[in-house]
């Protein structure tokens, strides 16, 4: 596979074919775009989101702030509880 490592094919969910064709695309306002495709074996339509490298590093900054405030949280509680 040449290019950006970070790209992946896009294959058909129902015959696996690699080879499709984007049929309708439209921005989101978190600026994904999602794309209506057409399998060019099988005519099998599916959609697909493209996220930004941007916004996948501020959801996993915001995964990791959620993960390390449960475990801040969880350890008072799970004292308070013991018998």
């Amino acid at each position: 596979m040449s290019g950006n490592p970070l790209r992946s094919e896009c294959h058909c969910p129902k015959c696996g074919g690699v080879s499709t064709s984007v049929k309708d695309s439209r921005g989101c306002q978190d600026g994904s775009i999602r794309r209506r495709r057409i399998c060019d074996s099988c005519l099998g339509r599916f959609s697909t989101i493209e996220i930004p490298l941007e916004s996948l590093r501020n959801m996993q900054a915001e995964l990791e702030a959620l993960d390390s405030l449960r475990g801040f949280l969880g350890r008072p509680s799970a004292k308070r509880f013991e018998t």
